[in-house]
């Protein structure tokens, strides 16, 4: 077969391509002040920018816009409401952000009103105990996790509420619970019922100055005006699930699966209700009839004083009882209201009209009148101003602490095939210790989160799982007890669940730190992790490359390359790696920071952060390098002869001669990496920033030899919508897809033996298709329907 060349294949097609001078009109989009873009990923029109400050970036119409994506989205529990008069107080569970070890969550938080429910406000620092002791209070340094359980306002500045939350240990998370109290309006809490060891306390409730707070093995009897408890428990009280005061005499509460008691003494003591076994809450409607709330089908009422009880037909649970609203019973369950006229429960006809409200369970409620404002599940949080025939959802208000989190989120690399992708965030500093302290600062882990749908929906991969093949070698396991600090710092996605992440961790085994770090390997999506490098130490990894079974890694005074490393195989062996390094830094005294590496068949070329940038062409045998450059941050090809280097001021250059020359190209800001090509631009990452430059400005249009097709090692069949690329021999390393006009379209590594260009992802015409088979180029012209 003859040898051919882009331009002599464009000439065959009868394009008459012109060379000129390339532009670098850089045109800038800022996306977050004050954040560097990392990472980028392209799929299709759509593509995805990630960096530090929570940066997530998401464009669907070719970079026409960018939308900010938060995929850190708590969607809180609001578990309890207290009104009095105007002041009251709202309080939230906790929310698992991601699975680590241990699993990091959002504190829960409370909120607060003045005006009787019209308006509310997050309280920021709030102090919840002395904190000197973690048992204490959740306030120490060494505590997280917090979940509240139960609010109740007593007057304008004294209230009370329950809580459970996590001391961080080295050997895991110790549970702790209490009982506190506030007499400033909420912005100090003191603890009153000491350490209750995780138990939870589901109700408090107060008359005037008296209350009473219960639930798991627990029971006290309060009075506001002082700062103690006094524990009324009995052992077969069982779990209290809520408490009513009728008055001061006459006092009811409901056990989840026990009874439901009463005491007409004022709490001094109580009796069981004969003929039920507990409930969710109580409500006493007149003189003899009581109604009860309970799981499905066990919500009961009476109608003589307790004797007897009857259920009341309603197949779902009912967690709260809201009160009595224009003239009818009003009882929550999941996503709706279930009312009943008093006159029907009082003479036993139990007719429920049933309102959809929100769309999960109704936690709680508070009732003045016609107004009504319900919480519960996943933020359901309404109102209503005519007792309840409509309501208005209301915003909750964002969460300071956990806003202050986000900006220390710092997504390192997106890594995606189609709408399935990767993405690792930096470890978070936890704890942060006096740099004279004996004690060494914490760190809550890095994370992996992933999408299959292009980012619409998000969840995580467990961290856990990473090393825990070998939980006792503290080399190996980053969640060993005496490991902390595991940051997931580079992630690759090679499709059909095959992923390689790069860890790297501390360890405190010998009493000082020792850092270690290692390339995993997952061949079914997380669940199962293997070390695929022997320990890295402190050496960083920057970039990962794969072309078939050859893997490159690349780092500080780091360059590892196997060919043989059969990465779709579960394997559960250490790789053999040739170490390149040796042929970069002869000597290897120069200790060269080696930024990224770019593999194109046998032609790989290695970016450095100030020793030039190094070519080969046999594969890594020998490298070149590139007259002055002085290193870069970033190396992209477009064909044979046209390549940019991006990084500061003066290590930003362009050529379009195969290295001959070099033109300037500098953005006007440092470049700390290269996006690739989307809607014909090529897409450089900034602080705050990216810049693109047209395709069209670049001369690319370079004679270039190329290696004959050979018809029988790379066929093309064309589908109804799609044209298909085969190869009967190796895989396919990498394809790129040009216009007639010399416009690089696309790239791609398959690393398999077929790959699909969809005719819908194009406009309709004749486009060159450039492939790499074992290090042979083939050349294709195809039409696009």
């Amino acid at each position: 077969m003859k040898n051919f060349t882009l331009l002599m294949i464009f000439s065959v097609l009868a394009i008459c391509a012109t060379a000129q001078t390339a532009v670098f009109d850089w045109q800038e989009t800022e996306l977050s002040e004050g954040s560097i873009m990392k990472s980028m990923a392209i799929n299709d029109n759509s593509a995805i920018i990630a960096g530090y400050g929570n940066s997530f970036f998401k464009s669907v119409n070719n970079g026409a816009s960018w939308d900010s994506l938060n995929l850190f989205n708590p969607e809180y529990n609001l578990i309890d409401i207290s009104i009095k008069d105007n002041v009251g107080y709202i309080v939230t569970l906790r929310e698992k952000l991601y699975d680590a070890s241990p699993d990091v969550y959002t504190n829960g938080y409370i909120l607060k009103t003045l005006d009787g429910g019209a308006t509310w406000s997050a309280i920021d620092n709030v102090i919840l105990g002395l904190q000197s002791d973690p048992a204490l209070s959740p306030s120490n340094d060494l505590c997280h996790g917090l979940d509240f359980q139960s609010v109740e306002t007593v007057n304008d500045s004294v209230a009370y509420c329950a809580l459970r939350w996590y001391e961080y240990t080295e050997s895991g998370n110790e549970d702790h619970s209490g009982i506190f109290k506030t007499s400033d309006g909420g912005a100090n809490w003191i603890n009153v019922s000491g350490d209750l060891d995780g138990n939870v306390t589901t109700s408090i409730v107060f008359n005037g100055t008296s209350g009473f707070l219960g639930g798991n093995d627990n029971l006290y009897k309060a009075d506001a005006s002082c700062d103690t408890l006094v524990d009324i428990y009995k052992d077969d009280y069982d779990y209290v699930s809520d408490i009513t005061i009728v008055d001061s005499s006459e006092i009811l509460f409901t056990t989840i699966s026990d009874s439901v008691y009463f005491s007409d003494n004022g709490g001094d003591s109580f009796n069981k209700f004969a003929g039920i076994k507990g409930g969710w809450d109580i409500i006493k409607v007149n003189d003899s009839t009581f109604v009860v709330g309970g799981s499905t089908n066990k919500s009961y009422a009476s109608t003589d004083n307790g004797q007897t009880w009857t259920a009341m037909g309603i197949s779902t649970s009912i967690w709260e009882i809201a009160g009595i609203v224009n003239d009818s019973i009003y009882m929550m369950a999941k996503a709706a209201i279930y009312k009943c006229a008093v006159s029907d429960v009082v003479t036993g006809n139990y007719n429920f009209t049933i309102q959809t409200v929100g769309d999960d369970n109704l936690q709680k409620a508070y009732v003045s009148g016609d107004a009504i404002i319900v919480v519960g599940n996943d933020k359901n949080f309404y109102s209503s101003s005519d007792a309840g025939q409509s309501w208005t959802a209301n915003e909750l208000p964002a969460n300071p602490e956990f806003e202050a989190f986000l900006e220390e989120v710092d997504f390192s690399v997106v890594s995606m095939d189609g709408d399935e992708g990767y993405a690792c965030f930096n470890r978070i500093k936890f704890v942060d210790y006096p740099s004279d302290s004996e004690d060494h600062d914490i760190y809550w882990s890095g994370g992996i989160l992933y999408t299959d749908d292009n980012w619409e929906t998000v969840d995580n991969l467990d961290i856990a799982k990473v090393g825990k093949e070998d939980e006792d070698d503290t080399s190996i396991n980053p969640n060993h007890d005496d490991c902390n600090g595991v940051n997931t710092s580079y992630i690759k996605y090679l499709g059909d669940d095959v992923l390689l992440l790069w860890v790297r961790w501390y360890d405190f085994s010998t009493g000082s730190q020792v850092e270690h770090s290692r390339v995993f390997k997952t061949v079914d999506g997380g669940k199962n992790w293997v070390a695929i490098t022997s320990d890295l130490e402190n050496h960083y990894v920057n970039d990962i490359e794969v072309s078939g079974d050859s893997l490159y890694i690349v780092g500080s005074s780091l360059f590892l390359f196997s060919d043989q490393a059969e990465l779709t195989t579960a394997t559960t062996d250490t790789l053999d790696f040739t170490n390149l390094y040796p042929v970069l830094d002869e000597g290897e005294d120069d200790a060269m920071y080696i930024y990224s590496i770019y593999v194109d068949g046998a032609d790989i070329f290695v970016t450095t952060s100030a020793d030039s940038c190094h070519f080969s062409s046999n594969g890594g045998a020998t490298f070149s390098t590139f007259g002055n450059i002085k290193g870069s941050n970033d190396f992209y090809r477009f064909d044979q002869n046209s390549y940019i280097l991006l990084g500061g001021e003066g290590k930003s250059m362009y050529t379009n001669d195969g290295g001959e020359t070099w033109d300037d190209c500098y953005p006007g800001s440092t470049i700390f990496g290269i996006g690739g090509v989307y809607n014909d631009k090529l897409y450089a990452l900034a602080r705050e920033s990216v810049y693109s430059n047209d395709l069209s400005n670049f001369d690319m249009l370079t004679a270039v030899t190329v290696v004959a097709l050979d018809e029988n090692s790379l066929s093309v069949a064309y589908n109804t919508s799609s044209v298909d690329f085969t190869s009967t021999g190796d895989a396919i390393d990498s394809y790129s897809i040009y216009s007639v006009s010399g416009q690089l379209m696309k790239t791609a590594e398959p690393n398999s033996n077929t790959f699909k260009i969809y005719n819908s992802q194009y406009m309709p015409g004749i486009y060159i298709v450039n492939s790499f088979v074992d290090g042979k180029r083939y050349i294709n012209k195809i039409v696009l329907k």
